[in-house]
């Protein structure tokens, strides 16, 4: 009786040994998967998993329409008012009668569908005064900055109830946060984000305390915030070893604040693809071109050695056009897809003389808005893609 007890021990030993085998050889391959992949992504700290450019190959650009408008007056900005208005910054010249004239200068919507053109009267008191504005990412407001009094003050405007409100004294406006829930300004020597739900606002860098930045001047700093509204980017240059030198700084936004210097170099313009990849047109080792720069492993790659005098990332950071110059003047508009290995799958616009440098992306990535002078003749282009 007992060795039978013993033998049924040993099987139900042997058959238990069996089991926790087969589940140990499933688990454990599990295991190191997601643990490597807990190595690339925070969930707890990302809003957007754009670690790393796609792998996959995207569809080649197609172009379904191309729409063009006529415009009468000298253009001078363009911009997205919504994925089917433009605002259209201008000035009559005939009608200028000094140069300290305010009366020539001109605001208005154009809508793409209709093709009608549309003064707001509010909005156009803003750039009659010429005071720099910048409209929120969801089109519903206008910040803009004016003196009084020898003060600078932020004003908002919100666009459908049409009334004005002053935010803050002695404060410059930097960037809109990505929701359009504040922005960034720089009042005394302080870096402060404002709210604009309860007119909150913190400080969020002492710019004179910190060393990094101590001697270094950022009114003409350049500005942009990442798109989860975490960081905030800026460059600032200056001469080093008889070379302008470009310094890329990136400041966390949420509770632990930290100033980072993470590129420098001369660089003509940059935007940022995701947290760890930077397109900038520049100079590498005496040669000019277009180059992404990977932040984490320090690897510089050029991805077009043309002469590139402008370009402009669409807000997915997967689609790039740029202005190149070429033989006797004549200037080529193209686009291409970004991926993991540069530039694919690209067109040409347009291959002829005065192309404005002045071209912008549409938020939904679908439409490149072109502004051109030809034969005396301001036209607005509007490349539609599919």
């Amino acid at each position: 009786m007992k060795k039978n007890n013993v033998l049924v021990r040993k099987i139900v030993y042997i058959f238990l040994v069996i089991i926790l085998s087969i589940a140990l050889v499933k688990i454990i391959p599990s295991f190191n998967k997601n643990f490597n992949k807990t190595k690339v992504i925070n969930l707890n700290k990302k809003l957007f998993n754009e670690e790393f450019l796609s792998d996959d190959k995207r569809e080649e650009l197609v172009i379904k329409e191309v729409k063009n408008f006529t415009v009468d007056d000298s253009i001078l900005n363009l911009s997205w008012f919504t994925n089917e208005k433009i605002l259209i910054e201008s000035y009559k010249m005939s009608e200028l009668k000094d140069k300290y004239d305010n009366g020539y200068w001109n605001i208005k919507t154009l809508d793409l569908n209709t093709g009608k053109k549309e003064v707001d009267g509010k909005i156009q008191e803003i750039i009659k005064n010429r005071y720099r504005f910048k409209t929120s990412p969801d089109n519903k407001n206008i910040i803009y900055g004016k003196y009084n009094k020898g003060k600078k003050e932020i004003y908002i405007y919100n666009i459908s109830s049409k009334q004005h409100k002053k935010l803050e004294e002695n404060c410059n406006f930097i960037a809109w946060m990505p929701d359009s829930s504040g922005f960034v300004g720089i009042k005394d020597n302080y870096m402060l984000l404002y709210q604009l739900s309860d007119n909150s606002k913190k400080n969020i860098l002492d710019i004179y305390k910190d060393q990094i930045i101590k001697y270094l001047d950022l009114s003409d700093a350049d500005f942009k915030v990442s798109k989860d509204g975490r960081k905030l980017y800026f460059s600032v240059g200056y001469t080093e070893n008889l070379k302008w030198v470009t310094h890329i700084y990136s400041l966390s936004l949420d509770k632990n604040q930290y100033l980072n210097e993470i590129f420098k170099g001369e660089i003509y313009k940059y935007e940022f693809l995701n947290e760890q990849k930077i397109i900038f047109l520049g100079d590498v080792n005496d040669v000019e071109g277009l180059y992404i720069y990977d932040i984490k492993n320090k690897n510089i790659k050029c991805i077009s050695k043309e002469i590139i005098s402008d370009f402009e990332v669409d807000y997915s950071r997967s689609k790039i056009a740029f202005k190149t110059d070429g033989k006797n003047g004549m200037e080529k508009l193209k686009v291409f897809n970004i991926d993991k290995d540069g530039l694919e799958n690209g067109v040409i616009l347009d291959n002829d003389y005065n192309i404005s440098s002045n071209f912008k992306w549409s938020k939904d990535g679908n439409k490149l808005l072109v502004e051109k002078f030809s034969r005396g003749v301001n036209k607005i282009y509007v490349f539609m893609f599919k």
